[in-house]
């Protein structure tokens, strides 16, 4: 009878011991498939990883580079912006102190004024000039707001003269026999247009290298000295101009 019940707790402790094994079996395969599928998975998206991963690059090398383009575009127009200003009061000023004549002759004919308070407006002028160039190398912002004003006032007395009739030179860079006309207006709209573009560069752009304003240099210096002579130059290559040489 003992014995009976020995063999039978004997066998319960085998098939435990069998099922246990049979467990153990079990979740080594299940871990071993789990692994391998887990590499296969691996082995599938690593190729999209990298492709994900290079395209990613490029994305980044391409903003990076738009960026800097973009940027060098706004040196560009800021350096062209300040010299081609620098150039045109520069030499608006040099021809007007050296002889304050023609100056004083426009604002007598133009204005309410005698000669003396006309030549005190003429030397303001002058000053004014002279202050918009400093302000354009030292505090480039500053300049082009002083530029702005002033070619806003030149503009609106250049309008009144043309629209009274009155038959003056602009004396804008000395003496000239060319008349007030509608091109000296233009002209100054064309200037508050590069004023309005050296402070909207200045917004994101505060400072143009030196390698980049040596570069536009030259083209902005003569573009500037150049519109003080406009009139003539158009005048110069007019059919009616070439008719009468």
């Amino acid at each position: 009878m003992l014995d009976g019940r020995h063999e039978l707790q004997s066998q319960r402790r085998r098939h435990r011991r069998q099922s246990l094994r049979s467990t153990l079996l079990l979740h080594a395969d299940l871990r071993d498939l789990l692994r391998r599928h887990l590499a296969d998975k691996a082995g599938r998206w690593k190729p999209r990883l990298l492709s994900a991963g290079l395209a990613d690059s490029l994305f980044h090398r391409q903003l990076s580079a738009e960026n800097e383009d973009r940027e060098r575009s706004l040196e560009l127009l800021l350096a062209f912006s300040k010299l081609s200003l620098i150039s045109l009061f520069g030499v608006s000023a040099a021809m007007k102190a050296r002889d304050l004549t023609p100056l004083v002759t426009h604002i007598t004919l133009t204005m309410p004024l005698s000669n003396r308070p006309a030549r005190m407006l003429a030397l303001a002028t002058v000053a004014a000039e002279s202050l918009a160039v400093v302000a354009l190398f030292v505090f480039p912002l500053l300049g082009f707001i002083v530029s702005l004003v002033l070619l806003a006032c030149f503009t609106v007395h250049l309008s009144r003269v043309v629209a009274s009739g009155v038959a003056t030179s602009c004396a804008c860079a000395g003496s000239s026999e060319s008349t007030v006309s509608a091109v000296h207006v233009v002209r100054n709209a064309i200037l508050i247009g590069v004023a309005l573009a050296g402070i909207a560069s200045m917004s994101f752009r505060p400072a143009a290298s030196v390698a980049i304003q040596l570069t536009v240099a030259g083209p902005a210096m003569l573009f500037g000295a150049g519109m003080l002579w406009l009139d003539e130059i158009t005048r110069f290559f007019s059919p009616r101009y070439s008719r009468s040489s």
